[in-house]
Parts: structure tokens; C-alpha cells; sequence
């Protein structure tokens, strides 16, 4: 029950929401499921490039570019362990 006797007097205090964030239904654990499939992708693919060390026409890459690469594939990593640690069932891949 909560309590309404200060709601009058400014300023006032809301009852504070719960800390943790509401279990997640099924199409939030699909999307993310999805999501991280992207996302390994992703990271499989710039890995991929990064250790190729060279572009697409066969010249060597540039520290400048290969710097970018490698920030872009540390933000996908950062956001791959963030699903991870919401939605362990994410990281699970399919059989099929």
C-alpha cells in the first residue's frame, strides 16, 4: 500500500520504481537472439578484415582505417556482452 499523506505538500515523493528492469517476454528475448546473431556477424566479419590487413583491392590498410575497425569490432564486443549479460539465451545458436 502506498502511502498518500505527503502527495499534497510540495515537494513531494512518488513511491520509486523497482530497480531491476521487468522480465522480458518472449519477442524481447527472440529480438535479442536476432540481435546478437547480427552482431557476431558482424564481429566474425570485421575480425575477418582486420586480420587480412589488407582492403578490398589488395592495398595495405592504413593505421587510420584499421583503427576504426578495431573500435567498431570493441563497440560490437561491448554490446555483444551487454545481450549477454540480459539475455543469456541469446548467445545460444541454433542446430539448424
Amino acid at each position: 500500500m502506498v502511502d498518500v499523506t505527503n502527495y499534497g505538500v510540495w515537494p513531494f515523493s512518488l513511491p520509486v520504481a523497482a530497480e531491476r528492469p521487468p522480465m522480458p517476454d518472449e519477442s524481447d528475448r527472440e529480438q535479442a537472439r536476432l540481435l546478437y546473431a547480427l552482431l557476431r556477424h558482424e564481429a566474425d566479419e570485421l575480425t575477418r578484415v582486420l586480420d587480412a590487413d589488407l582492403t578490398r583491392r589488395g592495398t595495405p590498410r592504413s593505421t587510420t582505417e584499421s583503427r576504426r575497425l578495431a573500435r567498431d569490432l570493441d563497440e560490437i564486443r561491448r554490446c555483444m556482452a551487454k545481450l549477454a549479460a540480459r539475455f543469456p539465451e541469446a548467445t545460444v545458436t541454433d542446430a539448424h
